[in-house]
């Protein structure tokens, strides 16, 4: 495979997340059933959406979100802008709940993304009735968004799977490929490489930054009880992460804070 043709596939693969919602959105896959005397939608989008605005929000940024709404508005001939809406604040929510969160897991996520369809549905009705004036059966909503939420784990399983054997696996793929594995994304890997000028008792920076990555996000505290060199508040302000240290040796934490200062 040439360069150029291995770089069109490598970007095809981590914008996977991306091209699946352009792909519903497009082709109008959200599909409209009729049940009974109600007429609802199971909106796969909105699952799309918040899944990777929760996990993974690097492969799915605001601009594209915004357009994709955009998209599914003029396909499914509703008012402009109100999809990017729903699906602006979707994956705020999903951002809002990422950074308040330690553990996922399933049963989480699923009552995470219910509450976040409600509010969701709530504004689209009000705006729809209220502004547009288009006449919404409630019930109709409603019924959409629970069988929307019931499906949830059936795609939180298929995306769990992409980013693990496609997304994960593609990226240390390419790192092998290079010879460069300080980027692998086994998190232990540099562990096992330490050089031996690692002051003993210290964790090199690069694992620092991997262990804030998997525990933490942007402005999350980050406390070291023995700050020693530093290590960890030099990692934390490489990570965007809010610190707090102590030491009790003064030139220990003299030096401690100037490594910080100048990191």
């Amino acid at each position: 495979m040439s360069l150029f043709a291995n770089r069109i596939y490598s970007k095809t693969i981590t914008s996977l997340p991306t091209l699946i919602l352009f792909l519903v959105v497009i082709l109008g896959l959200n599909i409209n059933i009729i049940y009974k005397n109600y007429d609802f939608i199971i909106n796969f989008s909105y699952i799309i959406v918040f899944f990777w605005s929760l996990k993974k929000p690097e492969h799915l940024g605001y601009g594209l979100i915004f357009f994709a709404g955009i998209i599914n508005d003029v396909v499914q001939s509703l008012p402009i802008g109100i999809s990017s809406l729903d699906y602006l604040l979707l994956s705020a929510i999903g951002a809002f709940i990422r950074n308040r969160t330690i553990i996922y897991n399933l049963i989480y996520d699923w009552i995470s993304f219910f509450i976040a369809i409600l509010i969701v549905g709530s504004v689209n009705y009000i705006i729809l009735i209220t502004i547009f004036k288009i006449p919404i059966v409630y019930e109709s909503l409603i019924l959409g968004l629970f069988v929307t939420f019931l499906i949830y784990p059936i795609f939180f399983k298929i995306f769990i799977w992409i980013d693990n054997m496609v997304l994960v696996k593609k990226n240390d793929k390419k790192i092998l490929d290079s010879g460069n594995t300080e980027n692998m994304s086994n998190l232990w890997l540099e562990y096992f490489t330490i050089g031996s000028d690692q002051e003993k008792g210290d964790l090199p920076e690069m694992l620092l930054s991997k262990i804030l990555q998997a525990s933490s996000f942007k402005l999350s505290w980050v406390v070291d009880p023995f700050m020693r060199r530093g290590s960890v508040g030099v990692a934390a302000k490489s990570m965007g992460r809010r610190f707090i240290g102590f030491e009790t040796d003064q030139d220990s934490l003299l030096m401690a804070m100037k490594r910080i200062d100048q990191s």
